[in-house]
């Protein structure tokens, strides 16, 4: 990679969306500590005939934006993917690194897919679009924080079913792989629970039904020493930056098992 900034990669211009999704208290869930600020980045693919293009589709976790909202109620003012100290220490450029460290031939260019909303698949599945003509080598997929009991199992299966389908008729098709959810509740009981284990469980079976690799980060959520950097509790659920390292070990075990 020529930098660990995909602005420097691309060289474009960065906008930040006028709306950050800071949702109130929900009960004993963790809405209320979710939070979401697109980073919108044009997509404009790179002419250089040794380019491996990731493509980054994913949440908060993935990518989160800064402005004056997200710093005086949350204390988050850089981008990265929250709650990561610095953008070189997010999950999606440590796992980059670690694919161009296997790819020494080709130089790894770095995409984000962050359109369509506050980060449920079905956002994300509506401005797919944007990211169209970009041919990504491979495309990972994070996501399941947003994803809401209300709408059902069957809303979620057929809005991630669709979503990593997406790419299908792309030749040659993209390789992919997907995360699963975090959500570091219940430590006591050492696993996912409730809405959240059924989260996991549909995301796993669809990807597992299209022979896609799936990397559960379920075992650093669970682990305390993973999360909890910030100054607001919204920052502190996500993953820090050792738990953003667990989801990058997490998918370069997942791709080196595809390449072998």
């Amino acid at each position: 990679m020529k930098s660990s900034n995909p602005l420097g990669m691309m060289g474009m211009l960065l906008t930040v969306s006028t709306s950050c999704f800071v949702s109130p208290a929900t009960g004993g869930g963790a809405d209320h500590l979710k939070s979401q600020l697109d980073v919108v980045e044009p997509m404009q693919k790179k002419s250089s005939a040794t380019a491996f293009r990731i493509l980054f589709i994913g949440d908060s976790i993935t990518r989160h934006g800064f402005n004056k909202t997200t710093t005086e109620k949350l204390g988050w003012g850089h981008i990265a993917g929250m709650a990561a100290t610095t953008e070189k220490k997010d999950y999606a450029h440590l796992f980059s690194a670690m694919v161009q460290e296997r790819l020494p031939e080709r130089e790894v260019e770095i995409y984000f897919h962050s359109g369509g909303g506050s980060g449920s698949a079905a956002q994300r599945l509506s401005a797919i679009g944007e990211v169209e003509g970009l041919d990504p080598h491979l495309v990972v997929v994070q996501l399941g924080e947003h994803e809401k009991a209300v709408n059902g199992e069957a809303a979620l299966r057929s809005n991630y079913t669709q979503l990593i389908s997406a790419f299908d008729a792309q030749v040659p098709a993209p390789l992919m792989l997907c995360t699963g959810v975090w959500n570091p509740r219940n430590l006591e009981r050492g696993e996912y629970t409730g809405w959240t284990a059924t989260i996991e469980r549909i995301m796993r079976d669809a990807c597992k039904k299209k022979g896609i690799p799936f990397a559960s980060v379920e075992k650093y959520a669970m682990d305390p020493t993973c999360s909890g950097w910030g100054t607001s509790k919204g920052v502190q659920w996500h993953p820090n930056d050792k738990g953003h390292a667990g989801y990058a070990f997490a998918l370069i075990e997942c791709y080196d098992r595809i390449k072998k």
